[in-house]
């Protein structure tokens, strides 16, 4: 009765106070998920889809339709078990990028009367996706292969009409940000190593787009048409586990190579007496062209080892280095005489060396407690400037160090075989609880301390 009373008591508490939801197990360690085993690595490790369990993860939060789930199932068949594994509305993080290509514009860049470039107003377009993932545990006799493959969706759009019946005008506006992803890999099971490149590839769209037409002047023309051009890219992922001690004690790695470029053009058009002329007074012929692209790569390692009562410990270091570019032209006439003839270059790179520890120890088996330390000891930024044709380079370089960039702490509650439910402590939480030392909501009633969880998870692993 006390062990029911005391999950139905951490059950409200998570429950009540959820924030967005991630994978909670691998956040309260404070490492990368490539550095862990977890069920969750299949969102970023397509491998897991062959992994020995069936499994389920759920993630609910606030927003009824910004949860997310995974679950990997295996199907017998005369020939070989196929293994199907289905994410659904986790985040496509690359995506978050193709809203750049419509800032970054600097003041004065573009002449009077040019149209500038329009924000994207979507919000949902990187949840709004599905992942179908297929693999086999072997090719007929050849035991140490096990490839795999999956395909991916994740889009939004919005389209709206305005009329207005004194003008003439109809106005149409249009937004739409979508990606198709192609995954193909293989694992190859040595025994003592494993080893499992994958290639990714994005094929991103995008438009934010106005066009007016009228019904009263002939040849009307006024539109802005900002599209994302083709653009082809990829990733190469090489995650790998060496076997110490079986699985007892090993050694993670992941090496990482990401290129995402995004070319986009912005073509305006006014011709407001429909004359064919676009050197009139208020018309506009002008073309910006924002390129905007991020590359990146990654080393990293830990060493995981299990000692006494099944208490795991972890260590873990790497470098990692995020290059981002950003080319802006401008060419046309607006207004009649006024020129549009610009460009403007902006190059970043980053380069972090982490370092990661934690501890994950189970006090009965049915409940668990994690903590997870991170920092950077080493922090460089590079950047490099050139505004217009003939201005002058800026280079900046800066260095910092951050010993504790991250500090979190965790729980794991089974009431049930197979079933787990695990969060992660809200850094307020910590802070003013573990840290200062004050007494949390349920006993002083102080509202600092109205989010006791920030991310909350379900797993049934069968």
């Amino acid at each position: 009765m006390k062990r029911l009373i005391f999950i139905l008591i951490i059950l409200m508490l998570t429950l009540n106070f959820i924030a967005f939801a991630s994978e909670s197990r691998v956040n309260s360690l404070a490492v990368p998920s490539t550095l862990v085993d977890d069920n969750f690595g299949m969102v970023l490790e397509p491998w897991y889809v062959n992994s020995t369990n069936n499994f389920v993860d759920f993630e609910p939060i606030t927003a009824p339709l910004s949860f997310y789930a995974l679950a990997k199932y295996t199907i017998p068949t005369p020939i070989e078990k196929l293994n199907l594994g289905v994410i659904i509305n986790y985040p496509y993080n690359e995506l978050s990028y193709i809203p750049n290509i419509a800032t970054g514009v600097p003041a004065g860049f573009l002449t009077a009367n040019t149209t500038p470039l329009s924000a994207f107003t979507l919000t949902d377009y990187s949840r709004d996706r599905i992942d179908v993932l297929l693999g086999l545990n072997k090719i007929l006799a050849i035991t140490f292969l096990k490839p795999y493959l999956g395909i991916g969706y994740a889009g939004d759009f919005s389209v709206t009409t305005t009329s207005n019946e004194v003008s003439g005008i109809e106005t149409i506006t249009e937004e739409s940000i979508s990606q198709l992803k192609i995954i193909l890999g293989s694992t190859v099971d040595l025994g003592f190593i494993d080893i499992s490149p994958t290639i990714k590839v994005y094929l991103p769209s995008a438009v934010n787009s106005v066009s007016n037409l009228s019904t009263n002047v002939q040849n009307y023309v006024n539109y802005r048409y900002h599209t994302l051009l083709s653009s082809f890219n990829f990733s190469v992922d090489v995650p790998l586990k060496l076997k110490l001690d079986g699985d007892k004690t090993y050694i993670k790695g992941f090496v990482n190579f990401f290129n995402y470029y995004l070319p986009s053009a912005q073509i305006t058009k006014k011709d407001l007496n429909g004359n064919g002329n676009f050197g009139d007074p208020g018309d506009e012929d002008t073309q910006i062209t924002n390129n905007y692209g991020v590359s990146s790569y990654s080393i990293l390692a830990s060493y995981n080892t299990y000692i006494l009562n099944n208490i795991l410990i972890l260590l873990g270091t790497g470098y990692s280095s995020t290059t981002s570019s950003r080319e802006i032209y401008a060419r046309g006439v607006a207004n009649a005489t006024e020129t549009n003839d610009n460009d403007y270059k902006r190059y970043t790179t980053e380069a972090i060396i982490p370092i990661f520890v934690s501890t994950e120890i189970p006090f009965t088996d049915w409940l668990t407690f994690r903590v997870g330390v991170a920092g950077n000891p080493l922090e460089i930024t590079y950047s490099y400037t050139k505004n217009g044709k003939d201005g002058q380079a800026t280079v900046n370089i800066l260095s910092s160090s951050s010993l504790l960039s991250s500090f979190m702490i965790g729980f794991s509650v089974k009431p049930i075989k197979g079933l787990s439910l695990d969060w992660v402590l809200n850094n307020n939480f910590i802070n003013n609880v573990f840290i200062n030392g004050r007494l949390p909501w349920i006993i002083s009633g102080n509202n600092l301390f109205d989010n006791v969880s920030s991310k909350f998870s379900i797993e049934w692993v069968f």
